[in-house]
């Protein structure tokens, strides 16, 4: 069987206008002169062709992007060496035999899927992405109908959201994970790494109409020896994970039993973003953690929440940042406890604690929150037990006010 590769390659940023346009791609002409494309597509199609240095300028939009081969081949179309800014993207579709479409070693950075649907005509996975890097792209909204939706292969995947996606499949797993498996590329990285991926809202629906929420056993990994790392990614139920997980030989499906390491900041530049409530659901901390240093960020509103029995502890290297035009006026506008839920403030006693707590609290202009400590005292611990002087500082202070308090009676 004779197998056509379909590429696009090389995308980057252009300035030259076109109205909207439909365009199907099956030969050299025709492609746009100067191989630029710019403004408002109705439909762009790839068909049984080899497409090299295509400039896609930025501010364009594309309602369709279609992926087909011509019937003769089992190779998918891969949009390759690209660079997408700024753009929009509708409906996604693909007639591959064995593969979606191919993002491979392409940068994807501002770019709006929110409105895309994602169709497939065969039954395997929607879009892989290899040795790809996205950052700040928006899949809100979309759906997918589709055995398998995403496979990251050695990508990385950085302040994404997936927030509200309505996925239909009767697949065990959803989201596939590997490092670089392409014979014919080299690899970029032997792991597909997720940073500040919100999955939250996001629902399988099975063809019998049963409904569930995303979480770790939607997420199958592949590839011997190789490994998967998330940092500060939200499931469907808002739960925070991050977690080093590794495989070896054929496939693995991951399970809830997987190592949990909740929230993970440990350097200036780490955060965990959570953009507003979806469902009413912020974001969740269900094990015990600890945050030695970068900021906790809740926009439009959004909540943190500590549940039953668990505890974060913190330094004072962490900043916990609210939106200044949010309706915040004390610390259960911001931070949900459940039962026996405690904050421990690493080196401090218990009432230097509450303080240093309430300084790393500030909105996003800047301004410490001037709450009460007692707001705090009931859930806020420190790590310190004061040395036997101090004891004796605290009772004479102690013995003193009462002696005062004794005089005046």
């Amino acid at each position: 069987m004779k197998k056509t590769l379909i590429i696009l390659s090389v995308l980057s940023l252009m300035s030259v206008s076109y109205a909207q346009t439909e365009i199907t791609i099956s030969s050299e002409s025709d492609i746009p002169e100067g191989n630029v494309f710019s403004g408002e597509y109705s439909s762009i199609t790839v068909k049984g062709y080899t497409v090299d240095d295509i400039t896609v300028s930025e501010n364009s939009s594309i309602t369709n992007l279609n992926v087909n081969y011509n019937g003769d081949t089992s190779t998918p179309a891969v949009i390759k060496n690209s660079t997408f800014k700024n753009i929009s993207l509708g409906q996604i579709t693909s007639s591959s035999y064995s593969w979606g479409a191919g993002f491979g070693r392409t940068v994807l950075e501002n770019v709006d899927f929110s409105k895309s649907r994602f169709d497939k005509a065969i039954d395997k996975w929607s879009i892989i992405m290899y040795n790809a890097t996205l950052s700040n792209v928006d899949f809100s909204n979309v759906v997918a109908e589709c055995t398998g939706f995403l496979w990251f292969s050695g990508t990385k995947v950085e302040n994404v959201s997936f927030r509200n996606v309505h996925i239909k499949s009767d697949s065990d797993a959803v989201l596939g994970l590997s490092g670089n498996f392409h014979s014919w590329e080299p690899t970029v990285r032997d792991w597909a790494y997720l940073v500040n991926v919100d999955f939250r809202g996001t629902k399988i629906e099975k063809s019998d109409g049963s409904i569930r929420s995303f979480s770790l056993n939607d997420i199958t990994l592949s590839g011997g020896g190789n490994r998967s790392e998330f940092a500060n990614v939200l499931l469907g139920d808002g739960t925070i994970v991050s977690s080093q997980m590794s495989w070896s030989g054929g496939t693995t499906y991951v399970d809830s039993n997987q190592v949990n390491d909740g929230l993970l900041l440990a350097s200036a530049s780490d955060r965990l973003i959570v953009d507003g409530l979806v469902d009413g659901v912020g974001a969740k901390l269900t094990v015990d953690s600890t945050a030695s240093a970068g900021s906790i960020i809740l926009r439009d509103n959004a909540t943190l929440e500590i549940a039953d029995n668990t505890t974060l502890t913190i330094t004072d290297a962490i900043n916990i940042v609210f939106d200044a035009n949010a309706n915040v006026s004390e610390i259960s506008d911001i931070l949900i406890l459940g039962d026996n839920a405690t904050v421990v403030m690493a080196g401090y006693t218990d009432a230097e604690a509450r303080s240093a707590f309430l300084s790393m609290i500030k909105d996003s202009d800047g301004n410490i929150v001037d709450w009460s400590s007692d707001s705090v005292a009931s859930f806020v611990k420190g790590t310190v037990v004061p040395e036997p002087a101090e004891w004796a500082m605290i009772f004479s202070a102690f013995a003193l006010g009462f002696a005062i308090y004794r005089k005046r009676k």
